[in-house]
């Protein structure tokens, strides 16, 4: 996949890498890297709803993070609600990324030849661009916000950032 420039990245976030990067100390990368974020309300709602339960930080005043409302398209409606509303915005966006974790989401996307990018792929990113010296801390924190990947995806994402 070609990497967009931040200029002109198109990125939708689904709830997952909200909420795993979050809780890691992390979110502040995604301005980082690719400048704005947009997201339906469905996952801002999503986010919300675990945002006092996990201590995730306050979004509500993120410049960066741009809301819209969405009216899901069938295609992707037999998906949760937030990841069939973020890969619809990605649809009527002509996103360059959107950021997805979960296997039914991933393959919805791919199946509407949608770019994706997962969260420990973002992270390889970030580590890639310079914008953090080390992912491993961030990917550690992971199994205490009860969010895990395949060791051996982890394993891989940490040997291509030379970790």
């Amino acid at each position: 996949m070609t990497q967009p420039s931040r200029a002109r990245a198109i990125v939708v976030a689904d709830t997952t890498p909200l909420i795993t990067l979050g809780g890691a100390g992390a979110i502040g990368l995604l301005h980082s890297v690719f400048g704005k974020i947009h997201i339906p309300e469905q996952v801002w709602d999503e986010y919300e709803k675990f945002r006092t339960q996990m201590s995730l930080p306050d979004l509500a005043h993120s410049v960066w993070l741009h809301r819209h409302q969405v009216t899901i398209t069938p295609p992707f409606s037999p998906l949760d609600e937030g990841e069939a509303a973020a890969l619809t915005l990605a649809q009527i966006l002509g996103a360059n990324v959107v950021l997805i974790d979960e296997k039914k989401g991933r393959k919805a996307a791919a199946t509407a030849q949608l770019p994706m990018m997962g969260t420990l792929g973002f992270l390889l990113r970030a580590k890639q661009e310079g914008q953090v010296i080390a992912i491993k801390p961030i990917i550690d924190q992971f199994g205490r916000l009860n969010r895990y990947y395949s060791p051996h995806l982890i394993a891989q994402t940490l040997q291509a950032a030379g970790e």
